[in-house]
């Protein structure tokens, strides 16, 4: 479940983003649209490469989640 968690991270911290980077309302949308769309890209890289079937269920998730969480490390950056 909380491998879940970073697609949401973009909106639940929209506001102290935009306040922090100084982001007006459509800069903050186009930043929650690239989270979205980053989460649909790796979807279907994920597709088209078959790592489903190639990969053993516990280390795609923990990878994916590793990922997730090395990208919104680094906003901090």
């Amino acid at each position: 479940m909380l491998g879940m968690s970073p697609w949401f991270s973009a909106a639940a911290t929209l506001p102290q983003l935009r306040g922090g980077w100084g982001l007006d309302a459509f800069q903050g949308s186009w930043l929650t649209l690239a989270v979205q769309l980053g989460f649909v890209a790796g979807a279907v890289v994920s597709a088209v490469l078959n790592l489903a079937d190639r990969a053993q269920p516990r280390v795609l998730i923990a990878t994916g989640a590793l990922l997730a969480a090395t990208s919104n490390a680094a906003l901090l950056l």
